[in-house]
C-alpha cells in the first residue's frame, strides 16, 4: 500500500499524468481507500510542490501542471468515493493570484 502512495507523491511531484492515472487505477484494482490514497499520496505530492515553490525551485506553470493532475486522479478516485459515500478530505482553499 505505501507503494502506491508514494507512487501517487511522486507522479506529482514528476509532474506525470500518465503515471499518476495508472497509480490511481492501480488504487482503485487493489481496494484502497480512495480518501487514504489522496491524503497519504497526492496531497503529499501538493505539499512537495508547494514547497519547491516556495523555494523558487518550479514556477507557477509548474504548479497550475500538479493541481491539474491532482485534478486528473481525483477524478479517477471520485466514483469511488461517492460509491463509498466518503467524504474527500478538504484541508483549505488554493488561492493562486498573478
Amino acid at each position: 500500500m505505501a507503494e502506491v502512495f508514494a507512487s501517487l507523491t511522486s507522479a506529482i511531484v514528476d509532474l506525470d499524468e500518465e503515471k499518476v492515472k495508472s497509480a490511481a487505477a492501480k488504487v482503485l484494482e487493489l481496494g484502497i481507500d480512495p480518501v487514504e490514497a489522496i491524503e497519504k499520496g497526492l496531497s503529499k505530492g501538493m505539499e512537495i510542490i508547494g514547497e519547491k515553490f516556495r523555494n523558487v525551485e518550479v514556477f507557477l506553470h509548474e504548479l497550475i501542471m500538479a493541481a491539474d493532475i491532482f485534478s486528473t486522479a481525483t477524478q479517477i478516485l471520485g466514483p469511488e468515493i461517492a460509491a463509498r459515500k466518503l467524504e474527500q478530505p478538504r484541508k483549505g482553499k488554493i488561492v493562486i493570484g498573478t
